[in-house]
């Protein structure tokens, strides 16, 4: 941990930007809360904050990030969950812009120097990175109809104008969507009308949590109650909802099946189809109605597959020119 009067907050760079305050909510982070203040203590545009808010912790966590001094506010609460802690921080934040960041993840140290490069138009209400390792092609610029369809944005690469997070009453708090909160959020900035862009450089590194197929029951009934919300609120089309529920089952039927939880995966699939019937999801059905010993010889043979592909670099060739 650096000395605090190590780190600083201003330099001829951020004078020629606006104002971010950095929001970091921690459950239990104690032991990875100091690399993630080091990495925006290193920024080359300061930040003229960062707020800690401690979830209810029961270790130092608070301790840790009180040890680098009047640089960091520390804000202790019950735990209540991260929509609750993100909008405290945010709602005492100075920043025109917030920077949201995870007590696990760590941040290039030109993150928020070439965010805010795109942050001129008044109409931008947030601006997003890639993380370390991201293979899909995301859009540079995310329409509500993107959005729908897939959650592109990752909370520690998030730069949000504080007036856009006001204007839509911050983060919804109901339980029932922890763990989806971030991407209600997303979708009901893009629905308002506030620009989304991609700044395509990877910048944050990305510090995998619980996957859907340790949790699978709540996320997927996380995952239904943001649907059903924002379909009501928003009072969306009925086929763009059922074939977003439907994709929905699809997704976590797909997890239950690779889990070799047949049954479920067959009544997830049987729902997704039922919603918007698909040729891949009759497809889908059928792999699940397989015997578990008969998807296990596929999944060695792909993974085979693949290691032969990976270690012949000829063939590599062939078999991307050959699908």
């Amino acid at each position: 941990m650096p000395a605090p009067q190590e780190a600083h907050f201003g330099n001829d760079l951020s004078s020629n930007y606006p104002d971010v305050s950095v929001v970091i909510p921690a459950y239990n982070a104690a032991k990875t809360i100091g690399n993630t203040i080091e990495t925006v203590l290193a920024q080359t545009v300061p930040a003229k904050e960062i707020i800690v808010v401690d979830d209810g912790s029961a270790d130092d966590t608070a301790m840790v990030a009180e040890g680098y001094g009047p640089f960091v506010k520390v804000i202790r609460k019950q735990n209540g969950g991260p929509a609750s802690a993100r909008n405290l921080g945010v709602r005492q934040a100075a920043g025109e812009w917030i920077a949201l960041l995870d007590a696990d993840d760590l941040w290039a140290p030109d993150k928020l120097e070439r965010q805010l490069r795109l942050v001129a138009d008044p109409e931008v209400g947030l601006v997003h990175t890639l993380t370390d390792g991201q293979r899909a092609q995301v859009p540079t610029t995310l329409s509500f109809e993107q959005l729908w369809d897939r959650n592109w944005i990752v909370n520690s690469t998030v730069l949000l104008r504080k007036k856009a997070f006001e204007n839509l009453g911050g983060f919804d708090e109901t339980r029932d969507l922890i763990s989806v909160e971030d991407y209600n959020f997303w979708l009901r900035l893009a629905a308002s009308g506030w620009k989304i862009l991609l700044c395509p450089e990877p910048l944050t590194q990305y510090t995998r949590g619980i996957g859907i197929s340790s949790d699978t029951p709540r996320f997927y009934k996380a995952a239904l109650c943001n649907i059903n919300l924002l379909a009501d609120n928003l009072s969306l089309p009925k086929r763009l909802v059922k074939r977003r529920i439907s994709n929905i089952h699809a997704e976590f039927g797909r997890t239950a099946l690779y889990n070799r939880n047949n049954l479920l995966a067959r009544e997830l699939l049987i729902r997704s189809f039922i919603n918007y019937p698909s040729p891949q999801g009759f497809l889908l059905i059928g792999a699940a109605c397989l015997p578990a010993y008969v998807l296990d010889l596929k999944r060695r043979a792909r993974t085979l597959l693949s290691i032969i592909v990976s270690k012949t670099p000829m063939r590599s060739r062939t078999l991307k020119e050959f699908p």
